[in-house]
């Protein structure tokens, strides 16, 4: 115990509460020697949230959709916008530089929450665009429990590898926000097909003049 300039005492003390939830945490302290008899008791709540949110992609051939170099090496995952199966966990935290939710990560059974919708980030290619990750309905519940999966519910408007985290509402869970987390890359998302549109073919003179001479090589301009 500490004493401060205006005579308050307090101890502080480090925590750890491995699971998600409003919790009341209670404490006493029983005097001894000088302080004998005294008992002290008090206490106060705190919201413990899911550190983030492991989440992971798999298409209709139960293949997952890991892109581990982040990068158009990785192997074709699924069409722009053709339906993908996500599975959501929520995690608990395991250290201040974690960077993937998906590996070493405890769930956090307690939690629940309504609402929740995906996002898309784009890694590759850069310059690039995200596009629209949408989820049939356009939110989803996590059930005390843990995993949601959203069974071929998932699209992805764009091309390319993207980062899907999940958002949570803001100030939601018993006051505070449930962070996304970090997750692994996810793709690569192809072109579906390619649209063919006819045009007016015009030929391309051999050389400066309108005209090509017999047996000279000409094109196609367009």
């Amino acid at each position: 115990f500490q004493t401060d300039a205006f005579g308050e005492v307090s101890a502080n003390f480090e925590a750890r509460y491995n699971d998600a939830g409003q919790m009341l945490l209670n404490a006493r302290y029983t005097g001894s020697g000088a302080d004998a008899g005294v008992v002290l008791n008090g206490s106060d709540s705190f919201v413990s949230t899911p550190a983030g949110f492991c989440v992971r992609a798999i298409n209709s051939a139960n293949v997952s959709g890991a892109c581990p170099t982040a990068d158009s090496t990785c192997n074709a995952f699924v069409a722009a916008g053709v339906p993908f199966t996500v599975n959501v966990t929520p995690v608990a935290w395991e250290s201040n530089s974690d960077a993937d939710f998906c590996t070493g990560n405890g769930n956090t059974p307690n939690y629940s929450q309504n609402q929740l919708s995906l996002s898309a980030q784009l890694i590759a290619p850069s310059p690039g665009a995200a596009g629209t990750v949408t989820i049939t309905p356009e939110t989803f519940n996590v059930v005390s429990g843990g995993q949601v999966t959203l069974a071929n519910a998932v699209t992805e408007s764009e091309v390319g590898v993207m980062n899907l985290g999940v958002v949570a509402p803001a100030n939601a869970y018993y006051g505070a926000t449930v962070p996304s987390g970090t997750n692994f890359a996810v793709g690569r998302f192809i072109p579906h097909h390619f649209t063919v549109v006819g045009n007016t073919p015009e030929l391309a003179n051999a050389g400066a003049c309108a005209f090509s001479y017999r047996g000279q090589t000409f094109g196609f301009k367009v």
